[in-house]
């Protein structure tokens, strides 16, 4: 049997955008298909979304009005859109948590993608991509201000350690 080949993919992304993590279940979809082919090993690199957006944040559904000059339904039937390709590609922009729901906010993402780089360097790609799945999840599936990655972040990286800033992954959960 032969060695699958492995193939380096470079992606670049934000933690804020849906359609990143859209092209992020389409690629694994892809990937499954082709196990025991293709070896990939990834690497995150950062696209800040929204690099003005302010420390408090903006509510999704007017981010994206104002933004792209659409209405507040032109801007929830997008969402809906978005939500059906994400259906498609096995991954979720839905919230998860207990009721009643936060607001679905748009933070600023400098700090988490200072995470994901240090994540990378210091912990290796695997762990990159384990912190860049774990701030998707915070930020669609918990609505959780941490997915901006600032100092007060606590996720968990598929490890029994914590994210914190300038401390990613290396910090053990403390219950």
């Amino acid at each position: 049997m032969t060695e699958p080949r492995t193939l380096t993919i470079d992606i670049w992304s934000d933690v804020m955008c849906p359609w990143c993590l859209v092209g992020w279940g389409n690629l694994r979809q892809a990937l499954d298909s082709l196990e025991g082919e293709i070896a990939a090993n990834l690497r995150w690199h950062a696209f800040e979304l929204n690099p003005d957006m302010p420390e408090e944040g903006e509510e999704r559904t007017a981010h994206i009005a104002r933004k792209y000059g659409r209405t507040l339904e032109q801007s929830r039937d997008v969402q809906g859109q978005m939500r059906a390709a994400a259906e498609a590609a096995g991954v979720s922009l839905d919230y998860e948590g207990e009721e009643p729901a936060p607001d679905a906010m748009m933070w600023n993402t400098f700090a988490a993608h200072k995470l994901l780089v240090w994540a990378g360097e210091v912990h290796g790609h695997d762990r990159q991509t384990a912190l860049k799945l774990a701030l998707f999840e915070a930020h669609f599936n918990a609505r959780r201000a941490e997915a901006g990655g600032g100092e007060n972040s606590h996720l968990t990286c598929g490890t029994p350690r914590r994210v914190r800033a300038g401390r990613c992954i290396i910090d053990p959960v403390d219950n």
